[in-house]
Order: structure tokens, then sequence, then C-alpha cells
């Protein structure tokens, strides 16, 4: 019959207890810099949007048309950056609205956006003022343009609701149709917003660089 160590024994078990119990912390987590380059565009760069809402953000890096259309308070929406209510209210913030256009090619990139769109347009069909207009629960959004790692502006819109939305198609006509080019379909989001500031990275960065100790640099 095999002796058995009995003091041997414990001293192993308290071991593994021992290494059970401890725990080695998780190492921290470094995010590293979102790089996007607009291989479409002049100068490589790209446009992103973060959407800030009551119950979580939602990044788009692919929307490829950004028009602003601020136009004096109290008219009609303005159209286009052609328009002349578009452009004819300067920096004055008393008197006009901050609106702007993004539009994309339909995808699946965009769930909480289109939720919003949804709830716009249903408190907007109840209220008896047609399906465009200043409904639904607003919201923040930032557009940026950036190449590489490097953001270059950023346009900050506050208090934001889903003005207007509409899908549509884009196509070379009989180009199109002989399959030489194809059908593109297009998403069209128009903004309202109560406010807008302006961001600029690359001059911060010089501030913060020329604030950083000689031994940093």
């Amino acid at each position: 019959m095999t002796k058995i160590n009995v003091k041997k024994l414990i001293v192993l078990a308290m071991s593994a207890s021992l290494f059970a119990t401890v725990s080695i912390p998780n190492a921290i987590a470094v995010e590293e810099p979102r790089i996007l380059l607009g291989l479409d565009s002049v100068n490589e760069v790209a446009l992103t949007t973060t959407f800030h809402y009551s119950d979580g953000d939602e990044t788009i890096d692919t929307f490829k048309v950004y028009r602003p259309l601020s136009a004096p308070t109290g008219t009609k929406l303005a159209t286009s950056v052609a328009d002349p209510r578009a452009s004819n209210t300067g920096f004055d913030s008393r008197a006009s609205t901050p609106r702007f256009i993004l539009e994309k090619v339909v995808g699946d990139e965009t769930p909480l956006l289109y939720r919003a769109v949804d709830e716009a347009h249903d408190l907007g069909s109840r209220s008896g003022k047609g399906g465009t207009g200043y409904f639904g629960t607003d919201f923040k959004v930032d557009v940026t343009f950036q190449r590489g790692a490097t953001p270059l502006r950023t346009l900050h819109y506050d208090g934001c609701v889903v003005y207007d939305y509409y899908p549509y198609t884009e196509f070379d006509a009989e180009e199109t149709y002989n399959q030489k080019t194809k059908f593109v379909y297009i998403d069209a989001f128009t903004f309202e917003c109560r406010g807008i500031t302006y961001e600029n990275p690359v001059y911060n960065q010089i501030l913060a660089d020329k604030q950083k100790p000689p031994y940093a640099q």
C-alpha cells in the first residue's frame, strides 16, 4: 500500500488555492487613432460623422456629401448651396438656423440614424404638420474632415433633429441602362440644429506642442 504524505498534500492544495485566487490585471487598452483616407477625394481628405444620441453613439464613415444650408430663422429650408437663403446670414446665430445635408449610399451601417428618421417622421405625421420639421428627440452631430489619423476641421452641431429624409437613385441615363455604369441608391438626410461650434484640431495641436516641456518633445 502506498504511503501518502499528508503534509505534502496540504501544502500543494494551499498552493493551488493561492494561484486560483490571484488574478492578473488586464492590460490597459490603448485606443489606436482611426486612420481615414478619402482615396476618391482631393488631398485624400475623408468625411467622418459621429451622432451622439441619448442611448449611444454612432460613427459613420460612408457619407460622401456634406452641404451646409443655414437659412434665416423663420424662412423655408434652403434646398441647395446655390439658394440665396443658404448663405445670407453670415455668422449671426440669432438670425440663422444651422441646417445641413449628408448623403451616402444606402447601407446597413446607420441603424440608429434610421431610427431617428422613423421617429421624426412618425411624430411629424401625427402632428398634422406633415412629415418634416422639428420633431423627435434631439441629438448632437460631429462632422469631421480628416486625412489619415489627423483631423483637419470639425463642426459640432447641437440640438439636432432629422428635418427631412429621402432615398433616391443616381444614374447616367442610357449609360446605366446599357450597363456601362451602375445605378446608385442614395440616402439623403437633412438636419436642423439649434447651434454650431467650430474646432480647429491642427491649431490646437500646435498650441499643445508649444506647451510641452522640452524633454517631452
